[in-house]
């Protein structure tokens, strides 16, 4: 004999998670231009090529020369030239 509920099948479901940053894109937290100088030198004799770099204090790590562009740069060159002052 069946009884009233046996039509009726119980399935579980997966349990929901609630969401993580993981399940949003990524967006942006702001932009910024940056420019980077390359200063290469051919050394005397055999010694090879030498590259300018900035020591940056806060890091103590040697660094491109370069920086952020400003509002007052007219384009890259300009903010690598006034970088580079």
């Amino acid at each position: 004999m069946r009884g009233a509920h046996d039509d009726k099948v119980a399935h579980s479901s997966p349990a929901k998670r609630p969401p993580t940053p993981a399940d949003r894109p990524l967006q942006p937290t702001r932009e910024v231009s940056a420019t980077k100088i390359v200063i290469k030198a051919r050394l005397p004799g055999d010694l090879g090529d030498a590259l300018l770099m900035q020591l940056d204090h806060v890091s103590q790590q040697y660094q491109m020369i370069g920086g952020h562009r400003e509002d007052t740069d007219a384009d890259d060159l300009s903010a690598a030239i006034r970088e580079a002052q």
